[in-house]
């Protein structure tokens, strides 16, 4: 049995690969600690708990489907960008089958404040980072924007919709492209 892990990085990555394996289910203390070689004591120099490690691994899968081409997108529109947000989406949810459903319900139905807190500030991230590419698209029509209808619930209704559309296992996200299309286009 190897006497230490390498890095946070490395558990995270075998966490990473654990679910893309064998499914958010299967993402346990023990499973960790023989994938790295390590007594399941070790976890804990890295991680104060399990619901520690699940959040940290939700975190850095999310990380990962959304975020590695994201850079891209800031230099686009904000079509552009949530197509880019939905192919991301889309295929990190073929890696990590039902990682989405799994994860929601797992953190919906758990009274871990924590976990819930941490869905919320990265879904609150994504949400940030298309408002401003909003903000940055200069062919948005800004006056089609009001109180009623603001930019913020806007991304977020957009967000919502492409994560149902995932949910559902749509192939595609032309209908919504084609709603943001002729709704804040001029």
């Amino acid at each position: 049995m190897n006497k230490q892990v390498t890095s946070k990085q490395e558990i995270l990555e075998a966490c990473r690969a654990i679910v893309a394996e064998l499914g958010v289910h299967a993402l346990n203390m023990r499973n960790v600690a023989k994938r790295c070689d390590v007594a399941v004591g070790s976890l804990y120099n890295y991680f104060s708990s399990k619901d520690d490690l699940m959040t940290q691994v939700v975190e850095s899968i999310w990380e990962e489907i959304v975020f590695r081409d994201f850079d891209r997108s800031e230099q686009s529109d904000f079509l552009r960008s949530v197509g880019d947000l939905f192919r991301n989406i889309s295929t990190g949810s073929q890696r990590y089958p039902l990682f989405l459903m799994m994860h929601s319900m797992n953190i919906a139905s758990s009274d871990k404040m924590r976990a819930r807190q941490a869905m919320k500030r990265f879904f609150s991230l994504i949400e940030q980072r298309l408002l401003e590419v909003l903000d940055r698209d200069s062919r948005v029509d800004r006056e089609i924007f009001t109180a009623e209808f603001s930019k913020e619930e806007y991304v977020r209704f957009i967000f919502s919709s492409i994560l149902t559309a995932i949910v559902d296992r749509s192939e595609s996200c032309l209908f919504l492209l084609e709603l943001i299309r002729r709704t804040i286009y001029k």
